[in-house]
């Protein structure tokens, strides 16, 4: 029997043959189809009734590869460490400042090309306490050229003040630090994978807080001292790959470049802890 190479009762023969046969390739289903019918532009009509096969689509179908995006500016600059930083908080966090209960927050600057961090304790999210901890910050590692960080919106959840001032807590640093010569560039709003850089390494820190602190609450300045020697640990950690062969050089590290932050261990010291 002769059929058409488009049509409906082609499409359901083609769809029977190619189904029976455990959804085989195209040169299968037509051969199949041949020992009872003939099928004119055999070849084109299965191709194209195989295209809406959802089975096939299934379990055969290509998975979309991952684009890599542009690389944040700095990060191959060859230039001082903490030229190029990104910064963003997390918590809060709870911490025992005389017989009460306080929150304190951790604002991390983050070099974008040597992946080293450093780490402040910040007592609100206002812009005053931000302006605070960058002071502490430029006083160690030295003044940033560009800033990159979240637009506000991540600080929303965490103060609902914050909202209703974000427009003048941007203005009011952004003039600080061009005051300053330092360029901040925000990343588009409700575009925190934009800053998956510095996100990263706040998920490291979260990873060695949760090992240190255990679901406990430690006075302020044994907080402080935590997020210090956390800060070490990131610094110290490796960047490149831990060779087996002895005769090769070690592996460079986050902060090993920076005037040696990073490489020597912490105390071991107890931090006197507090239970909840």
């Amino acid at each position: 029997m002769i059929l058409p190479s488009k049509g409906h009762v082609t499409e359901l023969v083609i769809r029977h043959f190619h189904a029976d046969a455990a959804h085989v390739e195209t040169e299968q289903t037509l051969a199949g189809i041949r020992q009872r019918f003939w099928v004119l532009h055999g070849k084109s009509a299965v191709r194209r009734a195989l295209k809406k096969c959802v089975t096939c689509t299934r379990f055969r179908g290509r998975s979309q590869e991952q684009v890599m995006g542009m690389l944040v500016g700095g990060q191959l600059a060859v230039e001082p460490p903490f030229t190029h930083v990104g910064v963003d908080y997390f918590g809060p966090f709870s911490v025992k400042v005389g017989c009460s209960t306080c929150k304190r927050w951790v604002c991390i600057f983050t070099c974008i090309a040597m992946r080293a961090v450093h780490l402040e304790v910040a007592h609100s999210l206002s812009s005053d306490s931000f302006l605070s901890a960058l002071s502490r910050f430029v006083a160690r590692r030295g003044r940033p050229r560009y800033i990159y960080s979240d637009n506000g919106t991540n600080f929303v959840a965490a103060n609902k003040e914050l909202n209703q001032s974000l427009t003048a807590r941007n203005e009011k640093v952004h003039g600080a630090l061009l005051q300053q010569g330092v360029d901040w560039n925000f990343n588009p709003p409700h575009s925190s994978h934009r800053g998956g850089l510095w996100e990263r390494l706040i998920r490291s820190v979260r990873s060695v807080l949760a090992v240190l602190l255990q679901d406990r609450t430690l006075m302020e300045e044994a907080f402080v001292t935590v997020m210090t020697e956390v800060e070490g640990v990131l610094n110290s950690r490796p960047l490149t790959s831990v060779s087996s062969d002895g005769r090769d050089p070690g592996p460079d590290r986050g902060g090993g470049g920076y005037g040696g932050f990073g490489r020597t261990p912490p105390l071991g010291r107890r931090v006197p802890l507090e239970k909840k």
